[in-house]
């Protein structure tokens, strides 16, 4: 569960022929409800998903059931079959990057209780303002380590935590993108 903490949107699959899926499923939703979000650098949107609708003879699943876990566990449901062509699968996407885009507009008019680091531009990284921040090791402060005023203290990641946020950048502005095009 350390990926959390830096995670925007999560994703839970169970294949809807797989009763052991969906209790695995069941027990990662209440692993991420029990997780201490205090530390974590911005809020999560999690999605339950159930995968293989082609197989619905098969089902072992409701979709009651599947319906009821997301309403306990405060999730956004989902039913797809990832075989299927990118249509079926859009919807899904669409939801997490629109969700992922209104939680960092909200950050970023300080509307959650959430403040910037670094302040202007490039600041990317929301932390609420109850989290500690995080430790020398894990920040660099700028060499000079003068304070230009008391409102421009600035830190900077570590090459670590720069490629992780990175890699994260990437991915949505690459489903950005396809958005984009198939709309």
């Amino acid at each position: 569960m350390r990926y959390i903490s830096w995670a925007d949107a999560i994703f839970v699959l169970y294949s809807i022929t797989d009763k052991e899926s969906f209790e695995y499923a069941e027990r990662l939703m209440k692993q991420i409800t029990q997780h201490d979000h205090t530390n974590c650098l911005s809020s999560h949107t999690v999605f339950l998903v159930g995968n293989k609708t082609d197989l619905d003879r098969y089902r072992l699943v409701t979709l009651t059931q599947g319906m009821t876990l997301a309403t306990i566990y405060k999730a956004k449901f989902f039913e797809i079959n990832v075989t299927e062509e990118y249509s079926v699968v859009k919807p899904l996407f669409k939801e997490a990057v629109s969700e992922v885009l209104v939680v960092r507009k909200k950050a970023q008019s300080y509307g959650d209780g959430r403040s910037w680091l670094g302040g202007e531009q490039g600041a990317e990284d929301v932390v609420s303002r109850d989290c500690q921040l995080p430790t020398k090791s894990a920040m660099r402060v700028s060499k000079t380590n003068s304070i230009k005023g008391s409102e421009s203290i600035k830190f900077k990641p570590s090459p670590a935590f720069v490629q992780k946020k990175s890699s994260g950048l990437k991915l949505l502005k690459l489903f950005q993108e396809k958005y984009r095009d198939v709309s």
